[in-house]
């Protein structure tokens, strides 16, 4: 669940925290995420009868919409920054 992202953002706002408070608030918040992500994951399972085939199809492609759109725009928000010409 966690990626090279995730765990190099705390370990870079690890060294930025000031003092023990600011550790101490990360830590917290790293709790809190995952004991959400803990309850999302011990859910899915009755989630997924509830919604039941059509509507794990339907939201399986509304994500891969979303996640094609987000690809889309950071391709761009790459290409603009690298030819200026073209935006």
């Amino acid at each position: 669940m966690a990626g090279p992202a995730a765990i190099s953002l705390v370990i870079v706002d690890a060294h930025q925290a000031a003092g023990w408070s600011g550790r101490l608030i990360l830590s917290v918040v790293i709790v809190i995420v995952a004991c959400t992500v803990w309850q999302t994951l011990r859910l899915a399972a009755p989630i997924g009868e509830k919604m039941g085939i059509t509507g794990l199809n339907i939201a399986t492609r509304i994500m891969g919409l979303l996640l094609v759109a987000i690809g889309v725009q950071m391709m761009t928000s790459g290409l603009a920054i690298l030819l200026p010409g073209l935006a």
